[in-house]
């Protein structure tokens, strides 16, 4: 799927030949050792200083940037949500892509799928931290997507919410035959999840793959 080869992010990142293949990759490790900054490569938020990265064997500015970041978005750490009720936000991304509005049926089942006890038509300027963050992920996961990039989507939620939000998750993109890379500084949801995991530490890359 992709191939990150010689890559180099000034004194941030350094990858001699990292390949993510499709399914659900965790990337985990220390604060500041560049998991971040592997998700803004793939999405071509961040354009490295030497090196190339491939997209099923194609370089990726080889796509229009527009198109590819749509096959392929980021979810940032920080949520994103406008004024107005919870239904306009989860309905933006669509919205913006200039695709057909999800029915409010699917709303409803997602907000109960994220744990989340809000009316569609509650304004999202009042949620808690945590409750902005699932109407975040909510949105992001209506995307029509090939791989979801995702940036710590659960950091405010505790264990158990966590969990159960994970769990919808992965299973959601795993049904729609579609792939994600999710950085979490959550060892035991990537071992749960995961079907390979990049452990960065000390500017090292190591990828483990599940083999049951």
């Amino acid at each position: 799927m992709f191939h990150l080869d010689e890559i180099n992010v000034q004194d941030i990142l350094s990858i001699h030949s990292l390949v993510i293949n499709e399914g659900i990759t965790f990337i985990i490790g220390e604060s500041g050792g560049g998991k971040s900054t592997i998700l803004k490569l793939i999405n071509r938020y961040v354009v490295p200083t030497e090196g190339n990265i491939y997209y099923h064997e194609q370089p990726i500015t080889a796509f229009p940037i527009v198109s590819y970041r749509r096959k392929v978005p980021l979810l940032s750490q920080t949520p994103f949500i406008s004024e107005g009720s919870i239904e306009r936000n989860l309905q933006y991304g669509r919205e913006l892509n200039n695709s057909s509005l999800v029915g409010k049926k699917e709303l409803e089942d997602l907000l109960t799928a994220l744990r989340l006890s809000k009316g569609l038509q509650d304004e999202s300027t009042e949620l808690s931290g945590g409750e902005k963050q699932r109407v975040n992920l909510g949105r992001f996961l209506l995307l029509d997507a090939k791989v979801y990039l995702m940036d710590e989507p659960c950091s405010s939620l505790d264990e158990e919410l966590k969990h159960d939000v994970y769990s919808y998750m992965v299973d959601r993109i795993r049904q729609k035959g579609a792939s994600a890379i999710i950085v979490t500084h959550s060892e035991g949801i990537a071992k749960k999840f995961a079907d390979t995991i990049i452990r960065v530490q000390r500017g090292d890359l190591n990828v483990e793959t599940r083999t049951d």
